[in-house]
């Protein structure tokens, strides 16, 4: 695999958890992630209970709680958590789809967990 080849990244989400103080410089941290996903409307965030149990797994490592819901809404800070629409997200995981298939070839099975 190339070396200069770079994956995309949500860069609308990293600068909405780097707005907060307690993820500064989110893209060269390692984050876990705890996420309340829903298909309808109403906003569910992750409850500190959710928080603290997934911590155990993760040692000392910093988590973003996030929120998804049925809008076409990008990352936004709300209520301690980074609610994502899941339209949003959708299409943010098709353009990645779409950039691996036109950047398979220098792609190996070993370098394309990223």
């Amino acid at each position: 695999m190339s070396r200069d080849l770079t994956f995309p990244v949500d860069d609308k989400f990293f600068d909405v958890v780097g707005e907060s103080d307690a993820y500064r410089g989110p893209r060269d941290r390692f984050l876990g992630l705890v996420a309340e996903v829903r298909t309808n409307i109403k906003v569910i965030h992750p409850e500190l209970a959710d928080l603290d149990y997934v911590q155990k797994f993760l040692g000392g490592v910093p988590i973003v709680p996030v929120a998804f819901s049925d809008s076409a809404e990008g990352p936004s800070w709300s209520k301690g958590s980074v609610e994502i629409g899941n339209t949003y997200a959708l299409n943010w995981i098709i353009e990645r789809i779409e950039w691996i298939e036109n950047h398979h070839e220098p792609l190996k099975k070993t370098g394309s967990w990223t």
